[in-house]
This record gives structure tokens, C-alpha cells and sequence, in this order.
């Protein structure tokens, strides 16, 4: 009697969609160039790449949303086309702290006499809000030209934060919930650099147990001014 054939079914096609990051290279390159040709958006391009928050809400953020004492930044609306509105989903309204060096620059940036409403990063021409649609037409392009990085769009901020904290191995949910996004959405689009923690996570899987680390007999104890106490007695070596 014949066995039942095999079949399979037809292989789906590739997700699309999938991030294009700069290096950490190429970031600080963009990075060291606008400190040096284009002082006035370094705060809002640093900004960008070290927090992971999306143009749209990078531009919205006013003074009375970042504590600059203790370094966080609450997000909680975005900013397209003139209008300002909530965030882009439930998981993007949130507070984050900062990296000393972004916690550092907001202060410095910071006006005297800047009040809640104030916007944190404006545009250099009237002081208003950044567009973000606007902005990049003069000022990405430039960048990307004078230091001949490969251009990506804008919004790669973003995707840089992420792709560089999945390869350093910061937890999943941590990253999700810090740029305001889902872990399943970080495995869709950012699958390759989740991959290239593989040897990583197999090297925890085959470190020996703890108990075969330490030889029979030759347990050392920790000793607080020559012997660990516990309960009335004291181990010593």
C-alpha cells in the first residue's frame, strides 16, 4: 500500500516593510555634522536618534513635558500638518527617562523664560514649530550629502534607536515599550537584528550550571570583616 503523498503548501512572500537603520557609525557622523554646520538642530537631531521618539512627536514636545531635573520626557502628543492630536496609539502615550547625555542637552537647551507651552524644539526661522514634513527638504538632504551617508529617510532616527538596542541585547518589551510601540511589531520589522543575537542567547544556554562552577569543599564564603556571620556561628575559609 502506498504511502500518502506529501504535499506543502505554496511559501508566503517576504514581509516588506522592514527597517533600514543607520550604523551607530553613520549616527554619529550625522551627528558630529550638524554640531558642527548646523548647531541650531544638533538638540533635535540628538534627540532623535538617542530616544527612539517618532518626528511627529519629537515636535509636539513642550517645556511642560520634560522634567529636566530628573531627566524624563513625557510623551503625549504628536504634530502633522499643523495639527496636533494624540498619540499614534495607545502605547505611544508614555514617559521615558533619558540618557544623561540628551538629559544634559535639554538642559542647556532649555530658554530662561520658557513656559509650558513653550515648544522644545522650533524652527530656526521664526521660532515656531518644527514641520517635519518641511524640515528634512533642507536640512536632512544637506547632511546626507556632506557626509555621503547613504540616504534613508527621517523617520530612520527611529529605526537606528531600535536596531542598536536590539543589538546591544536590551529586552524586547523594554525597547516596545520605551519607543512607544508593540513587541510584535519590532519582531515583524526588525527580525535581522534579533537574529544576530542567536549566538548570544545559545552561549547562556550552554555556560555550565552554577553548582558545577564551584569545586566540592572549595566553597568560598563572603566575608564582611573576616567572617560572614550566620545566626550564631561564623564562617571563615
Amino acid at each position: 500500500m502506498r504511502s500518502p503523498r506529501r504535499t506543502s503548501s505554496p511559501r508566503l512572500p517576504a514581509r516588506r516593510g522592514a527597517a533600514d537603520p543607520f550604523t551607530e557609525e553613520e549616527r554619529d557622523k550625522i551627528l558630529r555634522w550638524f554640531y558642527r554646520k548646523d548647531r541650531f538642530y544638533y538638540p533635535f537631531v540628538l534627540f532623535l536618534f538617542h530616544t527612539g521618539v517618532r518626528p511627529s512627536e519629537a515636535v509636539a514636545l513642550r517645556w511642560g513635558d520634560v522634567d529636566t531635573e530628573n531627566g524624563s520626557v513625557t510623551i503625549r502628543v504628536s504634530r502633522y500638518l499643523g495639527s496636533e492630536s494624540a498619540t499614534k496609539t495607545s502605547h505611544s502615550e508614555r514617559t521615558i527617562r533619558l540618557l544623561p547625555l540628551v538629559r544634559d542637552t535639554l538642559r542647556a537647551l532649555r530658554p530662561l523664560h520658557a513656559t509650558k507651552d513653550s515648544y522644545v524644539f522650533v524652527n530656526a526661522k521664526n521660532g515656531g514649530p518644527i514641520d517635519q514634513r518641511e524640515w528634512p527638504k533642507d536640512h536632512w538632504r544637506r547632511v546626507l550629502t556632506g557626509t555621503k551617508v547613504r540616504a534613508r529617510k527621517f523617520y530612520a532616527t527611529k529605526h537606528t534607536f531600535i536596531s542598536i538596542a536590539l543589538t546591544k541585547g536590551l529586552n524586547l518589551k523594554f525597547i516596545a515599550e520605551y519607543c512607544g510601540t508593540s513587541v510584535a511589531m519590532i519582531e515583524q520589522h526588525y527580525g535581522r537584528f534579533l537574529a544576530s543575537r542567536v549566538d548570544d542567547q545559545l552561549a547562556l544556554l550552554s555556560a555550565p550550571p552554577v553548582a558545577a562552577q564551584v569545586e566540592p569543599q572549595k566553597r568560598k564564603t563572603a566575608t564582611f570583616g573576616g567572617g560572614a556571620v550566620l545566626g550564631r556561628k561564623t564562617l571563615v575559609e
